[in-house]
């Protein structure tokens, strides 16, 4: 009996030792995470204007759901040189809103430092101005993806199928409001059409890297295109009803002064490659609201500086001369480019102005346009960066 007692005894001991060692042993192998294991790359944008030159903000949510998407790529010597080297982020359109992986692509970065560069839009774009998301926008050359690497760009002229996309909606854009008040909600929105894509590239004025140590990047988004911008308005003189329907912008001749280049192309680093000259010819419906020319009470210096600031503006995005920052001649002789506004079913030409002004990435050039008894006319050029200043007389409609 004692016999059968410690057997009894042992066996349980021997048992006891056995998962103890099992424990242990279940403990002492449970892998920690390794040393040096890949980060992916955390995108925010500190952009300033946002799609389709509609309005500016500063706002990360405004912006967010204005781009939708952007391309983001990494170049370093060998973990992001043939692979692990783009990625598109979206938009997250949830309470917590942030810019989030779009797709199965990513970069993950490791201790090496990675250049990074980005662009928008991520995807080519419809004449509508909606995102083919089947069809992305990338560079033209095979990786490592560089500087100088190019993605194709085009300029609208117009939709010869579908008027809508090159139909602008007039916004309340007005810099006074029918009172004549600062028009403080309205004043630096821009309105183009559908059809009119905002090109936008990552700042690299100043180098923008990351590693998996520091994995969060601010991309600063500038325009590659210019901006050229249109109001009219009645001195008082003009006695019609002063309906604008139509605005035309073309070449006088068969002059490449308007250029929309032959292959234009945009470098991740916001350098413009045009390719041979090509004359273009931008075609803008104004939408079906009552888009009456505002008319001036009294034919003083007051009363027509009034009108024209309670105007309403239209944009066309265009080829520019060269880049900002460059120092490049300056840009064709405008005054061989016409605008042609259709008011009151009669169109209106009047040549823009030779004013020595180069038309710059990220500059609006606003033409202020006067509609009188004698015609049309250019009164003044106003330049700024996407927004408005003046730099020039009135334009005479004729």
């Amino acid at each position: 009996m004692k016999k059968r007692n410690i057997l009894q005894i042992t066996f349980l001991a021997l048992c006891a030792t056995l998962c103890t060692s099992c424990t242990n042993e279940e403990e002492t192998i449970a892998p920690a995470p390794p040393a040096g294991e890949p980060v992916l790359l955390q995108v925010h944008t500190g952009i300033e204007l946002t799609r389709s030159a509609i309005q500016g903000s500063t706002d990360a949510s405004t912006v967010g759901a204005a781009l939708d998407s952007i391309a983001v790529y990494a170049n370093s010597a060998t973990q992001h040189s043939a692979t692990n080297n783009y990625s598109v982020y979206k938009w997250d359109t949830s309470a917590a809103g942030a810019w989030v992986i779009d797709g199965k692509d990513s970069i993950k970065l490791t201790g090496e430092t990675a250049k990074i560069y980005a662009h928008y839009p991520a995807y080519k774009m419809n004449n509508d101005g909606t995102a083919d998301k089947s069809s992305a926008l990338k560079p033209t050359s095979a990786a490592p993806y560089i500087g100088s690497s190019t993605i194709a760009i085009s300029v609208f002229e117009k939709d010869d199928v579908t008027a809508a996309n090159h139909t602008i909606t007039p916004v309340d854009n007005a810099d006074k409001d029918s009172g004549g008040n600062d028009n403080i909600s309205g004043k630096g929105k821009l309105a183009t059409a559908p059809g009119d894509i905002d090109y936008m590239y990552a700042d690299t004025s100043t180098a923008v890297t990351a590693t998996a140590t520091s994995p969060d990047v601010t991309l600063n988004m500038k325009h590659a295109l210019s901006m050229v911008s249109f109001r009219a308005y009645n001195d008082g003189t003009y006695n019609g009803i002063g309906l604008l329907t139509k605005i035309m912008l073309k070449n006088s001749n068969n002059g490449t002064a308007l250029d929309k280049g032959t292959s234009p192309a945009m470098q991740l680093n916001g350098i413009l490659v045009k390719g041979v000259a090509a004359a273009a010819t931008y075609t803008r419906l104004i939408g079906t609201n009552d888009e009456t020319l505002v008319k001036a009470t009294t034919t003083d210096i007051d009363g027509k500086t009034l009108a024209k600031e309670k105007s309403k503006k239209f944009g066309i995005l265009v080829l520019p001369d060269e880049m900002a920052g460059s120092s490049g001649t300056a840009g064709a002789d405008k005054s061989s480019v016409n605008v042609v506004l259709t008011i009151d079913g009669v169109d209106y030409t009047t040549a823009l102005p030779n004013t020595g002004a180069t038309w710059v990435q990220g500059k609006n050039y606003l033409y202020t346009l006067k509609l009188s008894g004698a015609g049309l006319s250019v009164t003044s050029v106003m330049i700024a960066d996407w927004t408005t200043e003046t730099a020039g007389s009135d334009l005479e409609i004729k």
